[in-house]
């Protein structure tokens, strides 16, 4: 099909085949391309995040998966990859309706860090405890200790520095990845070995 850019609308182009493949007309498309996906580098990208959400059934515009760029060794290269974010992972366990709850995260002694330009404090790990309903009885599923400086998403620019959302909440963005490390631990005939998006940006894949 013929690709239609919009001028000064959005950065990527729309074609025919988004709208009989998944539905997207062209206004939704700038939606996604500049809002949903705004760090997605081609448009070959945002239709493998749609074709994910058509395989699961999820609304593409609740952000379920994120465009994140990753190490491909056979290029050299970063290149942008799909991946469920921490909601999907979290909606997976809901829909077997034996999820049951979360304990409040655990959180490592906070520690000083210098990393590349960085200079930070952070707790040192993170782990989360999840609940699931097994045998009628409510089970707990105590994630792994996952430590902040195995796992914070590095800057594309010096390879070592953290990226710009693990600076300002590097907190936030651990225990993210400390739950979904649980969920795993939880649901695995759901989940198996899918990391989140939070936990593979800036890294190579763990696959």
């Amino acid at each position: 099909s013929t690709a239609i850019q919009y001028q000064g609308q959005s950065r990527l182009p729309w074609s025919r085949g988004f709208l009989k493949r998944y539905g997207i007309d062209r206004s939704q498309w700038i939606v996604l391309s500049e809002v949903i996906f705004p760090n997605a580098r081609s448009e070959r990208a945002i239709e493998m995040a749609l074709a994910y959400c058509k395989l699961r059934n999820l609304d593409v515009f609740k952000r379920p998966v994120h465009i994140v760029q990753v190490f491909d060794a056979s290029a050299d290269r970063m290149i942008d990859a799909v991946w469920p974010g921490i909601a999907e992972l979290r909606m997976s366990g809901m829909r077997t309706g034996q999820f049951a709850g979360f304990c409040q995260t655990e959180f490592g002694d906070i520690v000083e860090r210098r990393l590349g330009e960085a200079l930070l404090r952070v707790p040192e790990w993170a782990r989360c405890t999840v609940y699931r309903i097994v045998g009628g009885q409510r089970a707990a599923f105590a994630g792994p200790k996952t430590f902040w400086e195995e796992t914070y998403a590095k800057d594309p620019g010096d390879g070592i520095s953290p990226n710009t959302f693990w600076r300002r909440r590097p907190r936030g963005q651990l225990e993210k990845c400390a739950e979904a490390a649980a969920l795993r631990r939880a649901f695995p005939e759901e989940l198996g070995n899918e990391y989140a998006a939070e936990e593979i940006d800036g890294h190579r894949p763990a696959r």
